[in-house]
């Protein structure tokens, strides 16, 4: 799952992503936009994570390149 808050730019990287999975069905890439500046968007970021530990039992990595410190 990735997500990012300018989603014509996050279209582009999952499609250039896609080329990098297995031709087997045994990964999949999703994609969402969540703005991290928007306050009402850090429950969605919450959501996201609880979203994928049930889909899959773990995350592996997360990554968070905007500012965190006001939401602290």
């Amino acid at each position: 799952m990735i997500a990012s808050r300018k989603l014509p730019r996050l279209q582009n990287t999952a499609t250039e992503l896609q080329q990098y999975l297995p031709s087997d069905g045994t990964a999949e890439l999703d994609f969402m936009e969540c703005n991290i500046r928007n306050e009402s968007q850090v429950l969605t970021i919450r959501w996201l994570i609880s979203v994928i530990l049930t889909r899959v039992c773990v995350l592996l990595f997360i990554i968070i390149t905007g500012s965190l410190k006001k939401y602290k």
